[in-house]
């Protein structure tokens, strides 16, 4: 853990979304594998870093995903490990290293298709091994995520100039789920990391059965300024805040 735990403005945009509550009762990553799936090793640390400090007790292992397609399908994946330094098949590293969650924070030029071959893929695989995915929106309208319609799309905010009013950065796209805070950096590629490990906080204390779309609906449920009932294309269902520790979320 480096910067994003030290941080001034990092320690605060934690408060603002309760984390410290949560690791105050214990909800700290245990047990868990997380995967980020990145192409550049400082921007990776990065992100890494700030799941690793909201994870404290969880594995973080990064690299890329490269997908094999043949007429215009996805037929497989491979996952390059930096900290291994393996080639495996996703469904081979997903079940050597019992991966729960993935984060991807890259972005291409691509359309507004959310059918994507490599999303449709992921949607199979997120229902087969229960996987929880976040994915950064991108930082330009001409940019996304290859992963939008599997992966919980995220675009980043920040504190403007020392005041409690929050900015919103990014692009503005109907598929965008929510916003999130970016730590140090400015990009939403730190937006997306910061929400995954939020969702396996929630997954530490409800376990590693919560789905995807459950978690989805309690961000929604928990988000400042929308509180599950507007969505937008400017910062999607707004802003998670994560619950009260006494609050139970999950019958």
């Amino acid at each position: 853990m480096g910067l994003f735990l030290t941080d001034e403005k990092c320690i605060r945009q934690r408060q603002y979304v309760n984390i410290p509550q949560w690791h105050e009762a214990g909800y700290k990553g245990k047990g868990f594998t997380i995967f980020h799936d990145d192409v550049n090793y400082t921007h990776s640390e990065c992100c890494v870093d700030i799941i690793q400090t909201i994870l404290p007790e969880a594995r973080v292992l990064s690299g890329r995903i490269e997908n094999i397609q043949k007429n215009n399908e996805v037929t497989g994946c491979n996952v390059y490990c930096n900290e291994t330094d393996e080639i495996l098949s996703f469904d081979d590293f997903i079940t050597k290293y019992d991966v729960s969650q993935i984060n991807n924070s890259t972005s291409n030029r691509a359309n507004d298709n959310l059918d994507t071959p490599i999303a449709k893929y992921m949607r199979r695989k997120i229902e087969q091994y229960n996987l929880l995915c976040t994915g950064s929106a991108g930082n330009s309208d001409s940019k996304n995520n290859r992963y939008k319609g599997a992966f919980i799309m995220v675009r980043g905010v920040y504190f403007y100039a020392n005041t409690d009013k929050i900015m919103d950065c990014g692009p503005k796209w109907d598929w965008i789920d929510f916003s999130m805070f970016m730590g140090f950096q400015s990009g939403t590629s730190f937006a997306a990391p910061f929400l995954n490990g939020m969702a396996g906080l929630l997954r530490s204390k409800y376990g590693r059965d919560m789905t995807q779309k459950e978690i989805c609906n309690c961000f929604k449920i928990s988000a400042r300024d929308s509180g599950g009932k507007v969505k937008s294309s400017k910062c999607g269902w707004g802003i998670p805040i994560m619950p009260n520790i006494n609050q139970n979320i999950k019958p």
